[in-house]
């Protein structure tokens, strides 16, 4: 494995190069977490075609364990904060 340390900007033109990639040609599983990449991900989907998100499943992920805290599940703050920053990204209401 290797580690590379790059500026947000340089990150998010990568992975939304990558992302259109293999979105012409393969279904891809985007697993995103709260946070600090929060605004990486909404650049990245932002940038998409219609005909990209049919392929394109996106998924709230987070590192830490533990039981269940609310009825809807997982970490509130963060499932909140990645579902409002990306609201209509995808071209349909999310949350």
């Amino acid at each position: 494995m290797q580690f590379i340390s790059i500026n947000r900007n340089d990150a998010s033109h990568a992975l939304a190069l990558r992302l259109h990639q293999e979105l012409y040609t393969k279904r891809v599983l985007l697993l995103l977490s709260g946070g600090s990449n929060v605004d990486v991900a909404v650049q990245v989907l932002s940038s998409l075609t219609a005909e990209q998100t049919d392929n394109l499943t996106v998924g709230l992920i987070d590192e830490r364990f533990g039981p269940v805290p609310g009825p809807i599940g997982g970490r509130i703050g963060d499932d909140r904060e990645v579902v409002g920053a990306g609201r209509g990204v995808l071209g349909q209401d999310v949350g």
